[in-house]
């Protein structure tokens, strides 16, 4: 019997539907029909969620570091927009890339020693989930206290859209207004064009998050047909004594 909502998270995945309505049935039984109804409502959460939740508890560090690469990757964003240099942009997404390799590499570990095969599908949305979490205000508490109950999307604030304002007609505004429209212009450009850079960047941080999957996906059947032929060989020996 787990004490909290909390706990279900830290289950094996198969326990948490019965441990949710069990503790539901407790919480009912003392006469708290709010938070009764409150843990009946939990919702199972997917492989991938569930994987990043176990991290939170056996790796607290090293979420706690993927969480502060995300803040200093929200500061850097709000700095290049003020016009500051990128390059600090660029170091913070470094960081956070490096993190959730790692992680997600564990992760995928994790789902191995309880049985589950990780998928090409898992494990991109154990990586998407760990990189938008640390920069999502509603999803990084959850992770940090290992409590996601579905995958996190990416949000607009980091890593959706980059959206560039109309420039107003200047055929009929003052010459100064022009010139300052014109600067104003210019800097969006550059503006857009870091963006479209970082894109490119972002786009091949997926690719190699792939790729380390693809690896340890392999890395996994090759264990497993060594584990069977280990297994054959045991029998055959069992067989000739």
């Amino acid at each position: 019997m787990v004490d909290s909502a909390e706990d279900l998270y830290g289950l094996p995945l198969d326990e948490f539907t019965a441990a949710r309505n069990a503790l539901s049935a407790e919480l009912k039984k003392a006469g708290d029909d709010e938070s009764a109804a409150a843990v009946k409502s939990l919702k199972k959460p997917p492989v991938s969620a569930w994987a990043i939740n176990q991290l939170a508890r056996s790796d607290s560090d090293d979420v706690a570091a993927l969480l502060e690469a995300g803040e200093r990757l929200r500061r850097a964003q709000d700095s290049v927009m003020e016009g500051s240099d990128p390059a600090g942009l660029r170091s913070a997404m470094a960081d956070r890339r490096e993190l959730v390799t790692e992680l997600a590499r564990r992760a995928a570990k994790t789902l191995e020693k309880e049985g589950a095969k990780p998928s090409r599908t898992h494990l991109d949305r154990i990586s998407a989930t760990l990189m938008n979490a640390a920069v999502d205000d509603d999803a990084r508490e959850a992770l940090r206290s290992g409590t996601l109950a579905a995958d996190v999307d990416a949000t607009e604030e980091l890593g959706g859209a980059w959206t560039l304002a109309a420039v107003p007609d200047l055929d009929e505004r003052p010459a100064v207004e022009v010139r300052a429209a014109r600067k104003e212009a210019e800097r969006l450009k550059r503006e857009a064009d870091d963006a479209e850079a970082m894109a490119a960047e972002m786009a091949q941080e997926a690719e190699r998050a792939r790729s380390i999957a693809d690896q340890a996906m392999q890395a996994a059947s090759d264990a497993r047909r060594s584990a069977q032929e280990a297994r054959r060989r045991a029998n055959e020996a069992r067989h000739n004594l």
